[in-house]
C-alpha cells in the first residue's frame, strides 16, 4: 500500500485551500534577516556612493532634493528545512507511527518547497547520506525516495534486524544552520533534555520543532487479563494485570510523560507538536 496515495494528495489540496496552515507559520518559509540585501521589502535609504547599483537609485527623491539616494532592502534568505525521522524499534511497531512520521515529514517538505526553501531530510539511525531537495520538481523526487525508504525499513523490521535505539540518535552533525529542524520521534522519557537536543535548540538561526508521534496502542491500549509487556528498545519487561485501576494509572502516567515532553521542548526554546498516528491521512495533515 502506497504512503502517498490519492487520499494523501487530496489532503494536500485541502491544505492548499486552507492557506497551508499545517505547521507553525513562523517556522516555515523565507526568513527575513536584518542584513541589508537585494530582497523586495523596502527598509531604508542612504546617499549614493559611486559604484553602487544604479538600479536602486530613488529617482523620486532626486527630483525633490536634487541628491542621489539609494534604496535599501531587507534581504530575504532561503531557509533550509531539516527533517529528521527516528527509525528506532519503537517507531517500527505496527501502529502506524513510522508511516505517520513519513507522511508528516512529507507535508512539512511540501510546505517548504512551495515557499522556495531547501529541504534536507535524513534518518539519524541509518547510514544514508542526507538528501536535499529544491524547486518545483523536488517534491516528486522526495516522495519517491520516502516511499522506497519506508518499504525497505518495514521489510527489515519484519526480519528482526538489529536496530539502534532512539537514545543513539545524533542529529546535530547532519543539520544545516539557517532555518528549522523538525525531529519526528516518539521520544523516550528525557530525550529532549539530552545535551544534543539542547544544543540544537540554542544554535544561532535555527528553530527546532519536536514532533512527538504516538500510536493507538500507546494512547488507548486495549488490555485484558494478565500481560507481559516488553520495551522493544530496553528489553525491560513488566507483568501487568488489566483492571480499572491499572488503566487509570496508565492514563495518568501517559499524560505526565506528554506534559514533561512539551515542557522540555519549551525549556530549550523549541516548539512541541503531538501527532496521533491512528488518525486518517486527512485528519493527520489538516488537524495536526
Amino acid at each position: 500500500m502506497s504512503l502517498f496515495d490519492s487520499e494523501f494528495y487530496e489532503a494536500l489540496r485541502v491544505i492548499d485551500l486552507a492557506s497551508g496552515k499545517v505547521v507553525p507559520a513562523a517556522l516555515m518559509g523565507a526568513k527575513i534577516s536584518t542584513r541589508k540585501g537585494s530582497g523586495m521589502e523596502y527598509s531604508d535609504f542612504r546617499e549614493y556612493i559611486p559604484g553602487d547599483d544604479i538600479r536602486h537609485i530613488d529617482w523620486n527623491a532626486y527630483g525633490r532634493l536634487g541628491k542621489l539616494f539609494l534604496k535599501q532592502y531587507l534581504e530575504e534568505k532561503e531557509s533550509t528545512i531539516n527533517i529528521a525521522i527516528d527509525t528506532s524499534p519503537s517507531m517500527m511497531l505496527p501502529d502506524r507511527k513510522l508511516a505517520a512520521a513519513f507522511i508528516y515529514g512529507a507535508v512539512i517538505a511540501y510546505s517548504a518547497l512551495k515557499k522556495q526553501d531547501r529541504v534536507r531530510i535524513f534518518f539519524p539511525l541509518e547510514k544514508d547520506v542526507p538528501r536535499e531537495y529544491h524547486g518545483a520538481g523536488g517534491f516528486g523526487l522526495l516522495t519517491a525516495y520516502l516511499e522506497e525508504k519506508y518499504e525497505l525499513l518495514m521489510a527489515d523490521a519484519g526480519r528482526n534486524r538489529e536496530m539502534e535505539t532512539s537514545s543513539s540518535m545524533k542529529i546535530a552533525p547532519l543539520v544545516k544552520k539557517g532555518g528549522s529542524v523538525y525531529i519526528l520521534s516518539d521520544f523516550y522519557p528525557g530525550a529532549i533534555a539530552d545535551k544534543e537536543a539542547s544544543y540544537l535548540a540554542f544554535r544561532d538561526e535555527l528553530s527546532v520543532v519536536f514532533v512527538q508521534i504516538l500510536g493507538k496502542e500507546e494512547l488507548t491500549p486495549e488490555l485484558t487479563g494478565t500481560n507481559r509487556l516488553t520495551d522493544v528498545e530496553s528489553k525491560a519487561q513488566v507483568l501487568l494485570t488489566a483492571s480499572f485501576r491499572t488503566e487509570e494509572s496508565y492514563k495518568a502516567a501517559l499524560k505526565k510523560f506528554m506534559k514533561e515532553t512539551q515542557e522540555a521542548a519549551e525549556t530549550v526554546r523549541g516548539t512541541y507538536i503531538q501527532i496521533n498516528a491512528s488518525r486518517s491521512v486527512r485528519e493527520l495533515l489538516v488537524k495536526a
